[in-house]
């Protein structure tokens, strides 16, 4: 569930504070996130901050397969795969 979580921390969130929902579609136990998937859930504004662009840049350089998505979307598919 990413929608919820979402709204009630960017209501609550500190000035300089940036939420970036994440959703790892893997355990613990890898070794490395070289192939594993990465589900990012930002805010339209977030999107544009450079924390956000660095994540998903650092995400990519280390191979991993980022998937970005709104919350709501990724509620449904989860609804869906769950």
């Amino acid at each position: 569930m990413k929608v919820f979580p979402t709204e009630v921390l960017a209501k609550c969130k500190k000035k300089g504070v940036i939420v970036i929902p994440t959703h790892p579609m893997f355990g613990p136990y890898v070794s490395s996130i070289a192939g594993q998937v990465v589900v990012l859930t930002p805010q339209e504004e977030t999107k544009l901050k450079p924390e956000y662009m660095f994540l998903k840049t650092f995400l990519e350089s280390q191979e991993a397969k980022v998937i970005e998505t709104t919350p709501l979307y990724h509620d449904k598919m989860m609804a869906v795969v769950q």
